[in-house]
């Protein structure tokens, strides 16, 4: 399964930037690559508003988004939804601190804000979902596994 038959299911994949220029481009890159119901928010509050009756399948926000700033946004979002991955945008040369600080408020990642970040989003969301897939497929072939060595053990024991 693709990464755009994800996004075609009822959840949007969020975006939040100060920059409606910003915005603009990176949907413009994520849609042409496939990816659909893309939403759009150059305000903390506007985006957590929206958050309150809609779950997304990921969130990609500036840390410089107007409003309660990256941190604080990222932590709100965290508290409602504990396994969403959310992605942070930051300008090149920003302080490592803060990016740490937004790790461990519970971003996935950081991603540079910059004529590239259309294409580091999709690289990063993609990244993240083959690997989420690639759990969920261990898991079944686990429980698999266990269900045959059940079956073959049953056989010997009643034999």
């Amino acid at each position: 399964m693709g990464i755009s038959m994800l996004t075609t299911r009822h959840q949007p994949l969020v975006i939040g930037a100060h920059e409606e220029m910003k915005l603009e481009l990176i949907k413009m890159h994520l849609e042409d690559k496939g990816f659909r119901k893309i939403r759009t928010f150059t305000e903390s509050n506007e985006l957590l508003s929206y958050l309150d009756d809609t779950r997304p399948w990921a969130v990609v926000t500036d840390i410089n988004i107007k409003g309660l700033n990256g941190i604080d946004l990222i932590k709100r979002i965290r508290q409602k939804y504990k396994n969403l991955p959310i992605y942070v945008l930051f300008k090149e040369g920003t302080n490592e601190v803060i990016i740490e600080e937004s790790i461990k408020a519970g971003a996935e990642g950081a991603i540079t804000s910059n004529e590239e970040a259309g294409i580091e989003i999709e690289k990063k969301l993609r990244s993240y979902y083959t690997g989420q897939r690639k759990k969920v497929n261990v898991f079944f072939g686990l429980i698999l596994l266990a269900i045959i060595i059940g079956v073959i053990l049953y056989g010997i024991f009643t034999a």
